[in-house]
C-alpha cells in the first residue's frame, strides 16, 4: 500500500528482496500504530512473514488495541510457530509483574496454542 503517495517501507523491502534469502519478521504492534492490519499483512506475505513479534501497548492484552485472537488465528494459519514476546512499557507495578501478566494472558487465552 502506498501512504500518501508513499510506498510503505515493509512493502518495499519484501518486494526488493530474493524470498530465497530474506524471510520477515511482523511486529503486529507498530504495524497497527502504522495503521496497518497485521492479519492482512500475514494473508498479502504468507509465504515472507515467518515469525511474529508480540507486543501490546504495555501488558498484552491490555491496551484493547490489538485483535490477538485474529493475529494467532492467521498466524498458525500461515504456518508460523515462532513468536517471540516483548514488553516495553509496564504502566503499573514491576517490569517482573508485567511480565507475568503477559504470560499469564496468553497462557489463559484459548486462541494461543
Amino acid at each position: 500500500p502506498r501512504t500518501g503517495g508513499i510506498e510503505i517501507i515493509y512493502d518495499a523491502l519484501v518486494r526488493q528482496t530474493d524470498p530465497s534469502l530474506v524471510l520477515f519478521e511482523l511486529d503486529v504492534y507498530w504495524i497497527i500504530m502504522g495503521q496497518q492490519d497485521p492479519v492482512e499483512y500475514m494473508r498479502k506475505y504468507a509465504d515472507r512473514i515467518k515469525l511474529l513479534h508480540i507486543k501490546d501497548k504495555a501488558v498484552l492484552g491490555e491496551s484493547g488495541m490489538m485483535n490477538f485472537e485474529q493475529i494467532f488465528k492467521q498466524a498458525y494459519a500461515n504456518g508460523i510457530t515462532d513468536y517471540f514476546v516483548e514488553l516495553e512499557n509496564v504502566p503499573a507495578g514491576t517490569q517482573f509483574e508485567g511480565v507475568k501478566g503477559s504470560i499469564d494472558f496468553l497462557l489463559k487465552a484459548d486462541f494461543v496454542k
